[in-house]
């Protein structure tokens, strides 16, 4: 979760993921089915950015770390509470919102807050995953009606992910929701 978002994120956050590309169809339905690690990073006071680009998180606000995650591999996930937890990353760090990127997470909402930050930046002006507390997942470019959205069918781990291939053209922004295209929208 990198700051600000919208509104505080109240769950649970495995396998996060920033891409300065769009991620095809195919990477994302292969990255639910496989349900392998994305980005591997590992928890303690900081999140450590393993792709070697030092976007180093940090903890704020006393998360549950070390909880069960999304993946079948021993991989553990953090807790956010709503309230006050989130993962803050410099925005000068990612840079992203002048060209195409992707924003991948595995998410297990929690019992719901409005207008909720999954992952991105900031939320008029950047990108975004954001839940609307109650059923409805979105991932933003900028504010307002540039977005693509969908209903979540049920509880559990969900692997959410993003596209914008940094254009206005319609069909440019896309959610996906475990591996599957649910909504296009136009930047």
């Amino acid at each position: 979760q990198v700051s600000p978002l919208a509104g505080m994120f109240d769950g649970s956050l495995d396998e996060v993921a920033i891409y300065d590309r769009v991620l095809s169809a195919t990477e994302v339905a292969a990255h639910y089915a496989a349900r392998t690690q994305i980005d591997p990073t590992t928890i303690s006071a900081q999140v450590v950015d393993e792709s070697g680009n030092g976007r180093v998180g940090v903890l704020v606000g006393g998360p549950t770390l070390n909880v069960s995650g999304a993946l079948a591999d021993g991989d553990t996930a953090i807790t956010l509470d709503g309230s006050n937890d989130k993962i803050t990353v410099a925005s000068t760090a990612l840079n992203l919102t002048a060209g195409p990127l992707s924003v991948v997470a595995w998410a297990k909402l929690g019992t719901g807050s409005a207008d909720a930050g999954i992952a991105g930046t900031d939320y008029t002006n950047g990108f975004q995953i954001n839940w609307d507390g109650g059923t409805t997942v979105y991932f933003y470019i900028g504010a307002g009606a540039n977005n693509a959205n969908s209903a979540l069918s049920s509880a559990g781990w969900h692997l959410f992910v993003g596209t914008w291939d940094g254009t206005t053209a319609a069909g440019g922004i896309k959610l996906y929701i475990d591996g599957a295209l649910v909504d296009t929208g136009t930047a």
